[in-house]
This record gives C-alpha cells, sequence and structure tokens, in this order.
C-alpha cells in the first residue's frame, strides 16, 4: 500500500490513491480519481471504491486523509466481480458459510450491502439482490473472508470477474468453493487447498495453471475440474481415500491412468467418474467400480482394455458412458434396472461382444427383475460389430420387456 501523508503535492496524492484502488481492486476495476472531481462528484467516487465506507464524508486534513489510510488497510484482501445488469436480473448466492463470530460483508456498490454472519448449517437462505437501475456493478466481498467456509453462487451468465484469482489465499476453513461458468479467471496453480476443504468444483473456462502438484486434502470427497486452460500430469496427485465424486475433463491434462485409484462411497452415498481428455492413456482392465456408482464417464480418452469386470452386480448405476476416443475390448455388465444411459460409440467392440452383451441384458429382465427407468443404448460407431440374428434377436427381447414394463428403450447398433 502506498501510504497517503500530509504534504503530498495534488499529483502525488491522485497518483497515490489510485496506485492503492489499483493494487486492492485490481485493473480497471475502479473509478479513477482525477483532478476535476470535487464535492459530491469525488465523495461518490470514493465511496464506491471504498464499497462500504462513509468515513470520508464531512472529513478534513489529517482526519481525512487518516481515514483514507484506514480504509486501504481494511479494503484488501476481496472477493470481485461485475454483472451486467443492462437487462436487470436477480443475483443469487445459494449458499454463503462463515464461521461463528466472524462477519463477510457483501457490497453491491449502488449505496446498499448486507452482513453475512452464519452458523455453518446448511438451511442458511438464499441471498439476492435485485437492482432497482439499469448498469454495469462491481460487487464486492470484504471483511473476514478468510472465515468463508462455504460459497457457492449459481447466477454466471452475465458476469465478468474484475479480479484475478492468481493471488488468492483461499481461506484455511473453507469446506467448499464452486467457481463454475465464465465468469472467473487467472493461473490458479499456486493455489494452497487448505486441509478443511471437502467440495471443489472449478469450472471456469478462463483460469489456467499446470495443476499436478496440487496436494488434495485428505477430506476431500467431491472434486472437479472442468477446463482446458489446465494443464498438468495427474498422477502425480495422491488420491485422498474420501474421493467420491472425480470429475477431471480438459485436453491439456495428461497421464497414464492404467493404476488410477477410483472414488468410492465411504464419504459419500455416490460415485462419480468422469474423465475426459484425449491425452488420458492406460489399460483400465483391472479399475473396480464401488458398487454405489451413478456416473461413470469417460470421453475423448484412447483407453484401452476389457471392461467386462468392470462394474460388480448390483451396481444402482444410472449412466454409463465410454466414447469418443477410447478403444475398449469388452462391454461392462452389471445392474441394468436404473441406466439410463449406457453409451460406448466407437469402441473396438467386435460382433460377437455385441451380441453377447444383447444376450446378457435380455437374461438379466427376467424372474420379475424389471427395467425402472428409460434407457438409450449407444452401440454403434465406428469400431463396433454389427449384431448377429441373434444379437437383433435380443435387441427386440430387450425393447419389448422395457415396453412391458412401461418404459422405453432406444438400443442404436450398426447395421
Amino acid at each position: 500500500m502506498t501510504s497517503i501523508i500530509v504534504g503530498m503535492t495534488p499529483a502525488e496524492f491522485l497518483t497515490a490513491l489510485n496506485a492503492n484502488f489499483e493494487e486492492n481492486l485490481g485493473v480497471g476495476t475502479y473509478t479513477t480519481i482525477t483532478d476535476e472531481m470535487e464535492g459530491v462528484a469525488l465523495q461518490t467516487a470514493l465511496n464506491d471504491n471504498f464499497s462500504r465506507s462513509d468515513t470520508i464524508i464531512g472529513n478534513t486534513g489529517a482526519v481525512f486523509i487518516n481515514n483514507l489510510n484506514n480504509n486501504f488497510s481494511i479494503m484488501a484482501p476481496s472477493i470481485i466481480w461485475e454483472t451486467d445488469q443492462t437487462a436487470l436480473e436477480t443475483i443469487t448466492i445459494n449458499y454463503f458459510w462463515v464461521i461463528n463470530g466472524n462477519t463477510v460483508h457483501i457490497s453491491w456498490v449502488d449505496g446498499t450491502g448486507v452482513d453475512i454472519t452464519t452458523n455453518n448449517n446448511y438451511s442458511d437462505p438464499n441471498i439476492t439482490k435485485n437492482y432497482a437501475t439499469e448498469g454495469v456493478y462491481r460487487i464486492v466481498i470484504s471483511g473476514d473472508i478468510d472465515k468463508i467456509t462455504y460459497i457457492l453462487k449459481s447466477t454466471y451468465t452475465s458476469e465478468v470477474v474484475t479480479g484475478d484469482l492468481s493471488g488468492w489465499d483461499l481461506s484455511p476453513v473453507l469446506r467448499g468453493f464452486h467457481l463454475l461458468g465464465y465468469v472467473w479467471s487467472g493461473d490458479i496453480s499456486n493455489w494452497i487447498l487448505p486441509n478443511t476443504l471437502q467440495v471443489l468444483h472449478v469450472g471456469a473456462s478462463n483460469l489456467t495453471g499446470n495443476l499436478e502438484n496440487w496436494n488434495l486434502p485428505e477430506g476431500l470427497y467431491d472434486f472437479h475440474l472442468e477446463s482446458n486452460g489446465f494443464t498438468g500430469d495427474i498422477t502425480k496427485w495422491i488420491i485422498p481415500l474420501s474421493m467420491a465424486h472425480f470429475s477431471v475433463t480438459g485436453n491439456s491434462f495428461t497421464g497414464d491412468l492404467t493404476s488410477l485409484v477410483m472414488p468410492n462411497s465411504s464419504a459419500y452415498n455416490s460415485v462419480i467418474l468422469r474423465l475426459s481428455g484425449n491425452n488420458f492413456t492406460g489399460d483400465i482392465s483391472d479399475w473396480v467400480i464401488d458398487s454405489k456408482l451413478s456416473v461413470f464417464q469417460i470421453d475423448y480418452c484412447p483407453f484401452t482394455g476389457n471392461m467386462t469386470g468392470l462394474i460388480p452386480d448390483g451396481t444402482a448405476a444410472i449412466v454409463f458412458n465410454a466414447s469418443y476416443g477410447t478403444k475398449l475390448t469388452g462391454l461392462p455388465r452389471g445392474s441394468f434396472k436404473w441406466v439410463s444411459e449406457y453409451k460406448f460409440n466407437g469402441n473396438a467392440c467386435d460382433i460377437t461382444e455385441i451380441d453377447s452383451l444383447l444376450a446378457y441384458i435380455d437374461a438379466y429382465f427376467v424372474d420379475a427383475v424389471v427395467p425402472l427407468t428409460n434407457c438409450v443404448y449407444t452401440l454403434n460407431g465406428t469400431g463396433m460389430g454389427i449384431p448377429s440374428a441373434a444379437g437383433l434377436t435380443s435387441r427386440q427381447n430387450i425393447i419389448d420387456k422395457y415396453t412391458a414394463a412401461g418404459k422405453t428403450a432406444t438400443i442404436l447398433v450398426n447395421s
């Protein structure tokens, strides 16, 4: 921070003032103070930049300077974004949890704001804001931001981040964070994930960084990294035993995932494995999936192997998907009652394998075992065999059994 002192020339004062705003708020995110400003115009610009402060109003001389410096000292760190309210729409922050006894302030920078003190329970109400006048507004979160334990904000479409997240120090007590949509930017490779972190969703396309040296906290169970801006060999991560949802997508990630530690349901009641990236390789024949699988999706990954034994009997899976670049020679068997999508197109499964899978599904729905949801089976594309007459008979039998159960089955095969 550049200290503002008595005796500065007007030019020195303006330079120091604007330098402090730029340091704390980021380039292009503050109202520049000019030598033409006076009275209400100056007061409004200063208060707008300080977001929540009114300590400069009516002050002169040394008091004015002291209060300016005090305000700068409490400004940083802060979380900043802009919202384009050219067409007025509600801003919603779904969850905002702060450790007891601490306060975080949200300034809407229209003269209003709200202090947030929560007790970390899951019933905290949504925080909403409706602007009265069209325009672009900067939203600033300040105060005890190192005591924030969870933020989830689901409205992203009209917002752009004005601060660079590269220098963020994540709260040492942070339990969960969602950075989704297209509104965040910066290199986050130097982030230190706190030991308290359990949930992290990062899906902003403008975020970048080599993340292979990240240390994943032992209690992390819900982990989603979804951006082509991220790089690194993910085999260098130590996957915590608590991991239940593991989703890593992006063509710049790398790694031979033959020995990838599989997510499990020890810390959460469902399991998700989602991988997408044409630089992921490996023979996945020996992968073993938890029986509480809800999503298994591997797209654009040139994996090899026989998946026949991948999914254990009794798996209550919802979505199976391995397509667009995988070269698998065996299709997984398991529980098909709750499968809503079974997509394995463009693999290396010959006629015998296609016939075998269709016969398996046909035989699965016997003795009062019936499908419990609609399903689309995609078993076609380059590399996939054409079912024989016996396979086509099994296909029709499966469709008939879905119909009899009041459900639908679409089974796409090569012809």
